[in-house]
């Protein structure tokens, strides 16, 4: 579990042991409901009790959850791609498997990112499809 912020946002993210530089990695970002999305810590709770972390885990997969500590109504339907653009490619493998030009980081694939959202992230996460459609390669409200 990694606490990043990038110039965009703080964000909590957990890449899998199983992610690598040499095969696509999934991105999963998660919009947790207001209350889980107001801190880090509240968002690693959240993503620890809603099994988030062990499904990416599962997965090989790069899971971020953006902290929205004004609440989802304040965020701009473009953070997420803003958040993909800016961080993409600074998630490091965890076993520093590395093919050159990468330097260790995991390959998050943009055909391979998926957005969910609870409660208010739901509402925020559909604004987000709306902004930027076909972005994802699926979407859970």
């Amino acid at each position: 579990m990694k606490k990043t912020i990038s110039e965009k946002a703080e964000i909590f993210s957990y890449v899998s042991t199983k992610a690598n530089s040499y095969t696509p990695a999934k991105t999963i970002y998660v919009c947790a409901p207001d209350k889980e999305a107001r801190s880090y810590e509240a968002a690693e709770h959240f993503a620890q009790d809603s099994g988030w972390l062990d499904l990416a885990e599962e997965d090989g997969a790069v899971l971020v959850m953006p902290i929205a500590k004004s609440g989802w109504q304040a965020q701009d339907p473009s953070l997420i791609a803003e958040l993909y653009d800016d961080t993409s490619s600074s998630f490091k493998s965890k076993n520093g498997d590395s093919i050159p030009g990468r330097d260790g980081s995991v390959w998050c694939w943009e055909p391979l990112i998926y957005l969910v959202g609870y409660e208010e992230g739901a509402a925020f996460a559909g604004n987000v499809t709306i902004a930027h459609p076909n972005r994802f390669a699926g979407v859970a409200l």
